[in-house]
């Protein structure tokens, strides 16, 4: 088919129904075609497939032609030059009631096999000029024509495609997008479209199959309603996915409702990263839309997860869920420069028992949406944030501090799950940064409350078990695969010839450590704001996890408990551990089980080790030069 041929076929998409419909079937005569001789009608069907021809720029051709009382079929329909549709059969009947208004008009049209190949590029530069058009749809835009003349375009009662494939092929004729199954039903008088897809799929490996779906302009209400779902081939016959709402006839507000059990599996690759192989998933968002002609899109949406389990290796490093919550936020988004405004937000996350009350968190502020095809590398430790502009507050209401334990999905927190806490916390976060300035990134803590205090703890956090002998595995040297091949032990204990109380370390040892590492080690809680507020800036200028503002007291609990993964899954009970540690040991304790442990090069574990085999020396003889 001639390029400009199929320009014309695809400017408009009602013309594809139409020229599909003219091309064959613009026969009136067909509908009353038991009142002409059969001569007739083939004199007459061959003119008007011939004007069809020349409306399109592109031939025609078609095999047998039968007519009958009140109906006519043609067969081997050919439109294009190289054959681009290829209709297999397509029958016309008439309305025979001599009661009927509508006596001896066109009722019916079934298209029962057609073919479609499309060349990739035009398909796309078609598909472009839509998406691009969409944001700007405002009341009586060209949206709504479009829709009326749709129907308005289809000569019939109804328009019936029994099985139809569509194949859009890249410019080596390979099939670049293939769609099989397809049937259409569409009846004019109801304007409604019904249809089933047996399956869709891509050369990249994007698929789904076995959708429904409908379509429907609801006329004493003004409005369209529509339905997709993907049906699940099991006996109860639920659905994997479906999407409801409905439009106003002039585009002006919508509602949208979004029921998920299965991935679709147009996400399925793109999801695979975040949500794992085989998924759980249990979610239902619903969404209110309007505009007001000249004004942004204000929305109201509500998300609620039943069960909902990722796999973001910056967030833990292994999945983590069920993530149960109920999202409410309303606000407004402009699609202009894709400014959005969450005026109000409140999340409730109910707790992994029934021991506690769920927490809320009310989240507020404005910014601007960035590419959000960058979120793709939420499958590394990078930060997809070019582009990304915000500036608001999220405030934790007042909870028990168990309660914020408990509302941690499972697999996030795991050492804490143990901890018995009483008290009250509460507070609000203030932050902002644009995505396109490395050093833009501030945030700050207002009206914190904190009366957290630990009643029960797993004995391995207790200060009976940390204030006697403590003894660890590391592992040491790797084999061939890349893997840890041996395991030492590391002790904490008088009775071990590694170990060295902190009486018997040089001052200059313990002072280099503290100057280095932690220069307020004496003087905070065991968390440096500063330290961490300093190392969010600097993650956040690198869009990666460089650094973790860690204090020595952080660093002991990661040696102790804690693997050096760098999560945030890590940090958060890093965090939670390090104010125990603090509580429960005295700073002397922490640095002296510090020095033993830590890692001062490959398989080198404690500072007898390290002393002896970088100086020959005992750590107490160490010098300051030594001990730097």
């Amino acid at each position: 088919m001639k390029k400009h041929s199929i320009k014309k076929l695809l400017r408009y998409p009602e013309r594809v129904v139409a020229a599909l419909v003219a091309s064959v079937v613009t026969l009136t005569l067909l509908s009353a075609g038991y009142l002409v001789s059969v001569r007739m009608g083939r004199k007459q069907i061959k003119e008007k497939i011939t004007q069809a021809s020349k409306r399109l720029g592109a031939p025609i051709e078609y095999g047998r032609v039968r007519l009958g009382i009140g109906s006519a079929s043609i067969d081997d329909i050919r439109i294009g030059e190289e054959s681009n549709i290829l209709i297999s059969r397509m029958t016309a009947e008439a309305n025979l009631n001599p009661f009927s208004d509508r006596f001896g008009e066109l009722d019916a049209l079934t298209i029962h096999r057609v073919r479609v190949k499309m060349g990739k590029e035009l398909f796309t530069s078609q598909l472009n000029k839509l998406t691009a058009s969409a944001p700007q749809i405002t009341t009586n835009s060209k949206g709504r024509h479009f829709l009326e003349k749709f129907f308005q375009a289809i000569p019939t009662d109804q328009l019936w495609l029994k099985s139809g494939n569509i194949v859009i092929v890249d410019p080596n004729g390979e099939p670049f997008t293939s769609v099989s199954g397809l049937q259409v039903l569409i009846e004019k008088t109801e304007s409604k479209v019904l249809f089933r897809v047996g399956s869709v799929k891509t050369n990249n490996g994007l698929s789904e199959d076995h959708l429904q779906g409908r379509f429907q302009l609801i006329a004493s209400s003004d409005q369209y309603r529509f339905f997709l779902r993907k049906k699940n081939r099991t006996k109860d016959a639920s659905n994997d996915w479906a999407i409801t709402g409905r439009i106003a006839r002039d585009l002006s507000d919508t509602e949208l409702r979004l029921d998920v059990r299965r991935i679709p599996g147009f996400l399925r690759e793109a999801l695979k990263p975040i949500l794992g192989d085989k998924p759980a998933i249990d979610v239902t968002a619903a969404l209110k839309a309007r505009r007001e002609p000249d004004g942004p899109w204000r929305f109201d949406t509500k998300i609620t997860s039943k069960d909902l389990r990722i796999t973001v290796p910056v967030l833990a490093a292994n999945a983590v869920g069920p993530f149960r919550f109920e999202l409410t936020a309303n606000g407004f988004y402009r699609s202009e420069d894709r400014m959005i405004a969450i005026e109000e937000a409140i999340a409730a996350l109910p707790p992994k028992t029934s021991r506690s009350e769920p927490i809320r968190i009310h989240v507020s502020g404005a910014g601007r949406l960035g590419d959000l095809t960058q979120l793709r590398n939420l499958q590394t430790n990078s930060l997809p944030l070019a582009g990304f502009r915000w500036q608001g507050q999220a405030r934790l209401m007042d909870a028990s501090c168990q309660s914020l334990v408990d509302a941690s999905p499972a697999n996030f927190t795991p050492t804490l799950d143990d901890f018995k806490i009483d008290g009250q916390v509460g507070g609000a976060i203030n932050l902002s940064f644009d995505g396109d300035k490395p050093n833009s990134l501030s945030f700050e803590l207002n009206d914190l409350s904190w009366t957290c205090r630990v009643t029960e703890a797993p004995y391995a956090y207790s200060s009976h078990h940390l204030s006697g002998p403590l003894t660890l595995q590391r592992a040491v040297g790797k084999d061939q695969a890349g893997k840890h091949a041996d395991l030492i032990e590391v002790s904490v204990s008088p009775q071990s010839p590694g170990y060295t109380p902190l009486s018997g370390i040089a001052k200059t040892v313990n002072n280099a450590f503290i100057a280095s590492e932690d220069a307020g080690f004496y003087s905070h809680k065991g968390i440096d704001s500063f330290a961490l507020e300093s190392a969010a800036r600097r993650n956040f200028a690198e869009k990666r996890v460089a650094v973790g503002g860690s204090t020595i007291t952080m660093q002991t609990v990661k040696n102790l408990f804690l693997t050096h993964e760098r999560t945030v899954s890590r940090k958060l009970q890093e965090l939670f551990l390090a104010w125990h540690l603090e509580n429960t040991l005295d700073k002397d304790r922490i640095l002296e089980i510090y020095l033993n442990i830590v890692e001062y090069g490959p398989g080198i574990y404690g500072i007898t080790q390290a002393a002896n085999h970088f100086f020959g020396k005992n750590p107490f003889d160490l010098t300051l030069m030594e001990s730097a």
